[in-house]
């Protein structure tokens, strides 16, 4: 019998922020009746991957008009967090150091409105003055079409020939494609885990108080029936810190130490790296019910309580 496939729609909680002790981001919990399965990603830091490349996405439907500073005195709020996303992400993520930026959801039925290739000092100099026209709905396929079909402005090759695509698509509201959003990121999910695509994330921010956070978490859990998790997200004035957008910017390649083990509150082992490096996310089973359990690397040793 194969081991049970678990895919981030099952799971029944999330503990990220304060819930979270060093040196974890976020760990995601299943708890069934034979087992506690947990998810844990190791917060890595702010790092460059290389070979990344990035991008930036900004909803620009008629719903922002007030966030862009409607009026000749509104404050222009998309500014303040465009500036800061895209040269930080510029500064910490992208292999060239920059970041591209796009308006998405402007005119009808959906255009894309391109800025460029930005650097870490150009986005913070950027003006990001409102869309040329406001669209009428908020269609989010287009967007994530342009950074995964598109190419690269910066030199005119296929956005998919870096070995990873990090993208942060800003929004207000409600997503009026999400069914066909769903839909083609299962095939994006499908085609990636065959090989036939490179792998992909993308970091949904909820900006402003329209937001639809149901719709967000519900990208967050899809169910694509791969091993594949493409969306991520956050709302804006909850996030203490821009670095929050990399919660999920780990995988099983990245090592964080050359041995170490999981134990549960029994001081039984139940994971080990003894043989192997330890990973910033990995996947481990505690027994039914545990209430917390302790990560040794190396000398040192995490204990983590578990709701």
């Amino acid at each position: 019998m194969s081991p049970k496939k678990y895919n981030v729609a099952d799971q029944t909680t999330e503990i990220t922020g304060d819930q979270v002790g060093k040196p974890f981001s976020k760990i995601n919990i299943w708890r069934e009746a034979s087992n506690t399965h947990l998810r844990c990603y190791i917060d890595v830091g702010e790092r460059q991957r290389e070979h990344t490349t990035t991008g930036v996405a900004i909803d620009g439907s008629g719903s922002m008009e007030p966030l862009f500073g409607l009026g000749a005195f509104g404050q222009n709020k998309v500014k303040d967090v465009g500036q800061a996303m895209c040269s930080y992400i510029a500064e910490t993520m992208d292999v060239d150091s920059g970041t591209v930026l796009i308006y998405w959801a402007t005119n009808d039925p959906g255009e894309i409105q391109p800025h460029g290739f930005l650097t870490a000092d150009q986005a913070k100099a950027h003006s990001f003055s409102k869309p040329k026209k406001y669209g009428k709905k908020t269609n989010l396929l287009p967007a994530l079409k342009y950074f995964v079909e598109g190419n690269h402005p910066k030199d005119g090759k296929p956005f998919q020939n870096a070995d990873y695509g990090y993208f942060v698509l800003i929004t207000d509201g409600h997503i009026e494609d999400l069914e066909a959003v769903k839909q083609w990121s299962t095939q994006l999910a499908q085609a990636i885990e065959a090989g036939k695509r490179k792998p992909v994330k993308f970091v949904m921010i909820g900006l402003g108080a329209e937001i639809d956070e149901n719709q967000m978490i519900e990208l967050d859990n899809l169910d694509t029936n791969t091993s594949q998790d493409l969306y991520f997200h956050r709302v804006a004035e909850d996030m203490k810190d821009l670095s929050e957008i990399f919660i999920e910017e780990v995988s099983g390649d990245v090592v964080v130490a050359q041995n170490g083990s999981v134990k549960d509150a029994k001081g039984n082992v139940v994971l080990s790296w003894r043989d192997s490096k330890v990973p910033a996310l990995f996947d481990v089973d505690l027994p039914s019910g545990a209430t917390s359990f302790v990560l040794e690397i190396e000398t040192q040793k995490f204990m983590q309580a578990l709701p």
